[in-house]
């Protein structure tokens, strides 16, 4: 019964463990950039908008593809999202000079 508790226990942490670094990896980057583009819709001026759209932009960078493989969509696709970041960060910069 002891051997029993100890695996179990030990089946928890691991599959904590694995929780924890998957949010670490996956999920706050992405919240991260979200906040970013969130800062970048308050912004006073073009520039500092463009800068917050660039942090975002940074930080999906190495993010291909759609990760939607039920529903795929356009809006889901990180080549298109990261193409449509583009624009507005250029837009931004036309307008700040």
């Amino acid at each position: 019964m002891k051997i029993a508790g100890v695996v179990c226990i030990g089946l928890i942490v691991i599959g904590l463990a694995i929780a924890v670094h998957a949010y670490m990896t996956v999920v706050y980057p992405i919240d991260r950039a979200i906040g970013y583009l969130n800062q970048a819709q308050t912004a006073g001026s073009p520039s500092t908008m463009a800068n917050y759209m660039e942090q975002a932009r940074d930080i999906i960078e190495e993010r291909q593809g759609n990760p939607c493989w039920i529903l795929p969509t356009e809006s889901t696709n990180w080549d298109i999202i990261k193409a449509n970041l583009d624009e507005c960060i250029q837009y931004a910069r036309n307008m700040a000079s």
